[in-house]
């Protein structure tokens, strides 16, 4: 097993048992970390156990601008879909979705497990500030003021699936932050409506023509229309 070692200077014990519980109450999926029935505290950090992932994060097999192997992405996110299908059937959202939150336990990828659920949320919760990783960000989320505040929905770790899929696939963001002021997103914006099999802009022309348009379901800038991660299995 692993332990999951948490700084108590760093961590308050609300934090540290929501993420314990979360993790435990989820690890009975086969694509979610195993999480044992057991913690313990020290003098300075909160510890809980949980399965070892030998082959260790999903971001560390990624080679910068080239990815990993198309059918080693279609294995990912087959998986990866599945264990955020069930933690939205339990009402609950990951929020920090991200292949560094992904491990793995062969080098194939024929067996890899969502972990971190330090950010989750249960779904409806209305939260004032943003939560996630900016890079895996949806555009709602970037947007969202302290005033009016922001509920929480499983459309962003829809969001949060597509762009981890799209740097699987590429070893590059399709964008660095999910806001007009930046020019790969801005063109993504421009041309969703007429998204061109053939003629996409510059940053899609990496991803295979089967399955752009898949990107245009999960990452519809409408959130509304944001479609499933199962979409991957119409692939």
């Amino acid at each position: 097993m692993a332990m999951k070692v948490m700084d108590k200077d760093r961590t308050s014990q609300q934090s540290f048992l929501h993420e314990f519980s979360i993790s435990y109450f989820l690890s009975a999926h086969q694509n979610i970390i195993g999480s044992c029935g057991l913690f313990f505290s020290t003098i300075d950090y909160f510890i809980f156990a949980q399965e070892l992932a030998p082959a260790g994060d999903l971001f560390s097999m990624i080679f910068p601008n080239v990815g990993i192997p198309e059918a080693a992405v279609k294995r990912c996110a087959v998986q990866i879909s599945s264990a955020l299908e069930f933690i939205a059937e339990k009402g609950l959202v990951h929020m920090d979705l991200k292949p560094e939150n992904v491990l793995v336990f062969d080098r194939d990828c024929h067996c890899v497990k969502v972990t971190d659920f330090g950010l989750a949320k249960v779904k409806g919760t209305v939260i004032i500030a943003r939560c996630g990783s900016k890079h895996y960000m949806a555009p709602e989320l970037h947007e969202m003021t302290i005033s009016n505040g922001l509920v929480v929905d499983g459309s962003f770790d829809v969001w949060a699936f597509g762009v981890a899929i799209y740097c699987l696939l590429t070893g590059e963001f399709p964008w660095q932050v999910a806001n007009l002021d930046d020019e790969g997103y801005k063109e993504f914006v421009d041309c969703q409506n007429t998204f061109q099999t053939d003629d996409p802009p510059e940053a899609w022309r990496k991803v295979p023509t089967g399955i752009r348009r898949m990107f245009c379901d999960l990452l519809a800038i409408d959130f509304t229309r944001r479609g499933q991660t199962t979409e991957v299995f119409n692939t």
